[in-house]
């Protein structure tokens, strides 16, 4: 059996392990710590894009900040509906990422760590003395997702903490494959030629410059 399989055979035990889970163990609590592990390992795999890539950024949980607070701005400010704020609040998030990318990616090593941990604590200063989105406090009484309501099935009520369980472990599954599906084509490729030896990956054709800037929006949004 060859490593691959034995990745993807995990990966379906794993799956199947994570939807049985709460049948044997139903408390809130411990639904609770698996939904925020699941958050973790999504941010995490953001981190190991940024590092095939030669990047090392500590700055993407400021910008998960700044899509959580345009999403709840857009929801409570404008009365959006959350479906919509959602991608709204990744395009925007994108586009900052992307705007801040074009002055940043160029530096690399030492300045580069330094200058995303300027932006993540400018990030927290800036939010924190906004009144209008509730300053340090931050925002309140963010509504709940409206209820997705599939063919043949129950509705996926976002008041039950199941469901928000459910929900994410959707969401890690989801990114693990797109994740898995870059880091195996030319992008991927790419990232951890760069990452390996910039200098060398530029004089055979690949532009370093595109590839980390993808890498850094990618991870991002």
């Amino acid at each position: 059996m060859t490593r691959q399989n034995i990745k993807k055979i995990s990966f379906v035990l794993f799956i199947i392990l994570m939807l049985v889970l709460p049948i044997f163990d139903k408390s809130p609590y411990h639904l609770d710590l698996m939904i925020i592990t699941m958050m973790n390992a999504i941010l995490a795999m953001t981190f190991i894009i940024q590092l095939r890539s030669g990047l090392l950024s500590l700055a993407i949980a400021a910008f998960w900040g700044l899509g959580s607070y345009l999403s709840a701005i857009l929801s409570i400010k404008l009365q959006m509906a959350v479906w919509i704020c959602i991608p709204v609040a990744a395009v925007l998030t994108g586009i900052t990422a992307f705007l801040i990318g074009l002055a940043m990616i160029k530096n690399t090593g030492f300045s580069f760590v330094m200058l995303t941990a300027v932006i993540g604590m400018l990030f927290t200063t800036v939010v924190g003395n906004i009144d209008y989105i509730g300053g340090y406090d931050g925002i309140a009484n963010i509504p709940r997702p409206e209820a997705i309501n599939l063919p043949l099935l129950a509705p996926i009520d976002f008041s039950i903490k199941l469901h928000w369980y459910f929900f994410f472990l959707f969401i890690l599954v989801a990114v693990t494959i797109v994740i898995t599906a870059f880091n195996a084509s030319s992008i991927g490729r790419s990232w951890m030629a760069v990452g390996m030896n910039r200098r060398l990956a530029g004089s055979l054709g690949i532009n370093v410059f595109r590839y980390k800037m993808v890498a850094f929006v990618f991870t991002s949004t």
